[in-house]
């Protein structure tokens, strides 16, 4: 299980996050899939989190606009560091 924890924690893209919590479903370990979105819900972005929250039946009161805005805030808005270059 760490594997598969560490792998759904650390990768974004929907298509390879839904296998596996579709396993934990299907296995009867609904609650296991929830403690793990719930603790990186954040680092997921806003339509993998729409479509985590359909298929784990979280029920989420917030829009799904306000989702983009947060997680374009935190990964898109940080400083540029010296490595980074735009060339246009």
């Amino acid at each position: 299980m760490a594997p598969a924890k560490e792998f759904v924690q650390g990768m974004g893209r929907w298509k390879y996050v839904k296998p596996i919590y579709q396993a934990l479903l299907d296995s009867d370990q609904r609650d296991m899939a929830i403690e793990w979105y719930n603790e990186v819900a954040d680092f997921y972005h806003p339509y993998v989190v729409d479509q985590l929250t359909k298929l784990l039946g979280i029920q989420s009161d917030e829009e799904p606009s306000n989702l983009v805005k947060r997680w374009n805030r935190k990964y898109l808005a940080k400083p540029l560091n010296s490595r980074t270059q735009f060339i246009f």
